[in-house]
């Protein structure tokens, strides 16, 4: 529970696909969009019964207010025997 993947973006990158499955377990997220050391853009908080029948994928937007690099954030809220698979490509 609680586990914290990052995927930092450099400057110039117009939006990136998160998709997050699991292999037939719940999948309990939140996915951050921070910009910034201590700015934090966007938050969803995600849930799915089934991660494999029902896979979750959003597209987040990175062509905001700040011109920097960006860093998407993914937090498995879940308990640890629900593992999730987490993707972030732009």
């Amino acid at each position: 529970c609680g586990a914290l993947k990052t995927w930092p973006i450099v400057g110039g990158v117009r939006s990136a696909t998160v998709e997050l499955e699991s292999e037939g377990r719940p999948i309990s997220a939140i996915v951050e969009l921070w910009q910034g050391p201590t700015n934090v853009q966007q938050v969803a908080q995600l849930f799915s019964q089934d991660g494999y029948d029902r896979p979750y994928s959003m597209e987040v937007d990175l062509m905001g207010s700040y011109y920097g690099s960006s860093t998407i954030a993914i937090r498995n809220v879940g308990p640890i025997e629900y593992p999730i698979i987490a993707r972030v490509s732009y």
